[in-house]
């Protein structure tokens, strides 16, 4: 019978334990940013490029090197993703249909470039749903990358990324650089989906960016409480998550998202039955 004394008895529980922390102390403060900007699908088309940059990474580099990887990914991505902020800050088309197309495209071109000139240097489609049993020190050092930023700028500069997502005409009027936090905003985001891949992967990464603000919004009462409710969520629900997967020997990265759906469902549930006085 699994319990809690195996993720300390063994290297590779311990760390996917200490990884699913970090990223969710990483895409806690975060995600209500995302759904207060109505960003979901934009996180999407992020996390999709990423594929591109892996499939270019895993080609013109020789060795398995994780950092060498991670930080090739991340500008890769980076670029594109400076490319897809730029185009939706200007609005010139309509911003679903080129979100639409741009993850569509970034990763059918990697596929192809995997497909051609990297089939045995790694196999992408296992960075689709991530493998949290498999991580490494290393990667547990570059997951604590995106955990300070995310936690720092957030906890000092919580008013004005407040202020820029819930109230972005005000923040304009009132002189902040709306176009600074946009772009840092981005930055946030395609920094915890790249350390991320390897953890819970492209598709579950979704989970960890929306659920936890979508919670929080929902039982928070002010802001501030917001981000320390979406991150207590995605801390809690990650352990849980990855103590079953460990129990039941189920994969990590989808029970941990599942986990999260369950603990936002159930809590619409007790809201509604709340509001119409039969809890």
């Amino acid at each position: 019978m699994s319990s809690f004394t195996d993720f300390i008895q063994y290297d590779f529980l311990l760390y996917s334990l200490i990884g699913a922390i970090l990223l969710s102390l990483a895409s806690g403060p975060l995600s209500p940013l995302i759904i207060a900007k109505r960003q979901a699908f934009m996180g999407g088309a992020v996390s999709h490029s990423t594929l591109l940059g892996l499939a270019l990474g895993l080609w013109w580099i020789e060795t398995q090197n994780t950092l060498l990887l991670f930080l090739f990914t991340l500008v890769t991505t980076l670029v594109l993703t400076l490319i897809l902020a730029r185009q939706s800050f200007k609005e010139k088309l309509p911003e679903e249909s080129f979100i639409g197309i741009f993850y569509t495209i970034t990763m059918a071109l990697g596929i192809l470039v995997h497909s051609q000139n990297a089939q045995n240097k790694g196999d992408l489609m296992s960075y689709l749903f991530g493998n949290v049993l498999m991580l490494s020190p290393e990667d547990l050092i570059i997951a604590s990358i995106p955990t300070i930023l995310s936690l720092v700028t957030i906890k000092l500069l919580w008013k004005q990324w407040s202020f820029w997502a819930y109230d972005p005409e005000g923040a304009q009027v009132a002189g902040h650089p709306i176009k600074l936090w946009h772009y840092l905003f981005y930055l946030l985001q395609t920094l915890i989906i790249v350390s991320g891949l390897k953890l819970v992967g492209i598709v579950l990464i979704q989970a960890f960016l929306l659920i936890p603000g979508h919670f929080a919004l929902k039982i928070s009462k002010d802001i501030k409480s917001t981000y320390r409710n979406s991150l207590i969520f995605a801390v809690s629900t990650s352990i849980i998550g990855l103590y079953l997967a460990n129990l039941f020997e189920l994969p990590a990265g989808a029970s941990m998202a599942v986990v999260q759906f369950i603990g936002l469902a159930l809590t619409t549930i007790i809201l509604n039955l709340k509001e119409r006085g039969l809890s």
